[in-house]
């Protein structure tokens, strides 16, 4: 049985458990909602069952039971079975680690690791920690590539529907701007 968990990224359920049979769905759902949807409260729960005085769409906290955000994950978990997301990036990740373990020529590639649609790029460090990581963050990003860099490690998350040309862009871009870096 499949279980809803409204927790911190959805991108670490579909790469952690995009190798399992068994999966868990992980959706962040931490975004504001126009007034308009809050019309979906009444699809969710009735709305009559409210106490006396209590507001229409009485929600509490972010991450607390926000009756929208439940109808949006439901739909989100509907996509995610109907268009088989979790094989879709199963099948698609070894493709994706072999294109990024292509990026270990470049000399200030220290290390490489991955796992499913996730990958750590090391960069050398240079005169500080997370100095080199910034650096080559700014020249992948003028290359056309934008991720998250932590220190001097790149950390590269493709998108779940991406394709074996979107990947091939990916690494081309990354070999950019990691050798536009070398080079400066």
């Amino acid at each position: 049985m499949k279980q809803l968990f409204i927790f911190f990224s959805l991108l670490v359920s579909v790469n952690v458990f995009s190798n399992f049979e068994e999966a868990t769905h992980i959706i962040d759902l931490n975004l504001p909602l126009p007034e308009k949807f809050h019309g979906i409260y009444d699809t969710v729960t009735d709305a009559s069952s409210a106490p006396e005085g209590a507001p229409e769409l009485f929600h509490g906290y972010t991450y607390s039971g926000i009756p929208a955000a439940v109808a949006a994950a439901l739909a989100v978990q509907d996509i995610f079975d109907k268009e088989d997301i979790f094989k879709r990036a199963k099948e698609m990740s070894p493709y994706f680690q072999d294109g990024l373990h292509s990026l270990k020529d470049i000399d200030v590639v220290t290390s490489i690791r991955g796992y499913g649609m996730m990958g750590g790029i090391d960069i050398k460090m240079k005169d500080k920690p997370g100095k080199a990581g910034f650096q080559t963050f700014k020249h992948c990003y003028d290359a056309g590539v934008n991720f998250k860099s932590t220190g001097d490690t790149l950390i590269i998350a493709p998108q779940f529907i991406c394709e074996k040309k979107h990947i091939d862009e990916i690494i081309e871009k990354l070999r950019t701007g990691i050798s536009n870096y070398a080079k400066s």
